[in-house]
């Protein structure tokens, strides 16, 4: 009797572990099957954000590309309008200088030759249409006939000492009604005796009447004489390549 209830106890505790190995297995298998598909679900979702990532992606580049776009088109625009903007101006500029010059001509078409002229002599100058239009009116008002040789001798003067033609210009009708203090800028000194004036350039002494085609003839006479080629050698320089393209 006592080895049929040990046989029993044996085959009881075999079956409990049988049993729970059963049990043990189908968790396990439970598990696994629950780790696959959490897996599988991962995966997934990692490809939807890969996916989403390369769609995001794709956008903020067509976003970008329409934006330079945008860009280029707008700067192209600008661009335009400013060249638009500068040519206006300087033909309202030129239309200012052709009144000028009518007022001391005397008629459109001696403003518009005289106009030609200035732009010609411009062209080959360091000095800006502007400023030798000033000169050629200064000159007009006061008598003084302004040919582009008078022009050319004067500007190689003022070339000569770095300033504008119209600074030697005014420098030159101050002579002529006495004001002489100008002159000096350009090295020469004047000295008026009663109806004589005498003017001192490099250290040689000048005396004529006081009659303005004189002192006129002589100041211009110093440019060619002195000073020729003064324009084209400052034309040469960055400053007046500059003044030459405006």
């Amino acid at each position: 009797a006592h080895q049929r209830t040990a046989d029993g106890r044996s085959r009881l505790r075999s079956r409990l572990s049988a049993a729970m190995a059963d049990q043990i297995t189908a968790h396990l298998l439970l598990d696994a099957k629950g780790f696959i598909s959490g897996a599988a679900s991962a995966s997934s979702a990692v490809k939807n954000i890969g996916r989403d990532a390369r769609e995001a992606t794709a956008n903020i580049s067509a976003a970008r590309s329409h934006l330079e776009g945008m860009v280029r088109q707008y700067l192209g625009m600008a661009a335009a309008i400013g060249l638009i903007g500068s040519v206006m101006r300087k033909a309202m500029e030129f239309e200012q200088l052709r009144n000028q010059l009518r007022t001391v001509t005397g008629s459109l078409e001696s403003a518009a030759s005289a106009f030609e002229m200035i732009k010609r002599f411009a062209s080959t100058t360091p000095f800006e249409v502007q400023n030798i239009t000033t000169a050629f009116t200064m000159l007009s008002a006061v008598g003084i006939r302004p040919t582009e040789k008078l022009l050319r001798n004067l500007g190689d003067t003022a070339a000569a000492f770095g300033r504008d033609i119209q600074d030697y210009a005014q420098a030159v009708i101050g002579a002529t009604t006495g004001e002489t203090e100008m002159l000096k800028r350009f090295g020469i000194v004047a000295n008026i005796q009663g109806d004589k004036i005498s003017f001192t350039f490099h250290g040689v002494r000048t005396t004529m009447k006081r009659d303005v085609d004189e002192i006129v003839k002589y100041l211009a006479m110093i440019g060619e004489r002195d000073f020729a080629g003064g324009m084209e050698r400052q034309s040469r320089t960055a400053a007046g390549e500059l003044s030459i393209l405006k």
